[in-house]
């Protein structure tokens, strides 16, 4: 409890957040590159994000000041302190622009396939199975499975159990298309799961 700040849904989000980087940047890449590929994605999970995502919990847990370093008006003002408020601002104000260009990304391949004007059946079908599956089926297998475990009294904190529920019900992360688009799978079947799942 003491390496994240916030509540402890807070901080099992951030805990979750690890899994899926490792599994975003092997396996679904890898399987958006094609069999071929797939392996070598495997290989190459030490990639800049996730070598991000290890040094952040590092830092998180091993320089706890950083966290009164986030915004320069908090800093303390010795030289080290304030230069780390002043790199963590500008990763900051970075990373606070990646939700806002994957949204605009996302209207832009939705505006090219209303252009395009896709094999509309084939279209639909994709989109309605896609829909049916990440906002209905995989919510209610992990609920089933959370069931069992709390039946057989495994032990599940409710906090874990009810942040994983949440997070198995929430629609197509906006960053899909980007990722789609850069990697060769089906960018407009992403933006259009996106922008449905969302609505």
């Amino acid at each position: 409890a003491g390496i994240f700040p916030g509540g402890e849904g807070e901080r099992t989000i951030l805990l979750f957040n690890v899994g899926c980087q490792l599994y975003l940047w092997s396996i679904a890449i890898g399987s958006l590159r094609g069999s071929a590929h797939w392996t070598e994605s495997v290989r190459k999970t030490l990639n800049p994000v996730m070598i991000a995502t290890v040094v952040g919990i590092a830092l998180a847990y091993y320089v706890p000041w950083l966290r009164t370093c986030l915004k320069l008006q908090s800093a303390p003002h010795e030289a080290l302190p304030l230069a780390a408020a002043t790199l963590l601002e500008a990763a900051d104000m970075i990373a606070a622009v990646t939700i806002p260009l994957s949204t605009l990304l996302t209207g832009a391949l939705l505006a090219g396939d209303a252009d395009a004007g896709p094999d509309v059946p084939r279209a639909r079908a994709q989109l309605t199975s896609l829909l049916a599956l990440r906002l209905i089926v995989a919510p209610l297998a992990l609920i089933a499975i959370l069931l069992a475990l709390r039946h057989f009294d495994a032990g599940l904190d409710r906090v874990v159990a009810e942040c994983a529920v949440l997070v198995a019900a929430m629609p197509v992360g906006v960053s899909c298309a980007p990722m789609a688009e850069r990697y060769g799978g089906d960018a407009a079947l992403a933006a259009r799961a996106i922008f449905f799942s969302t609505l």
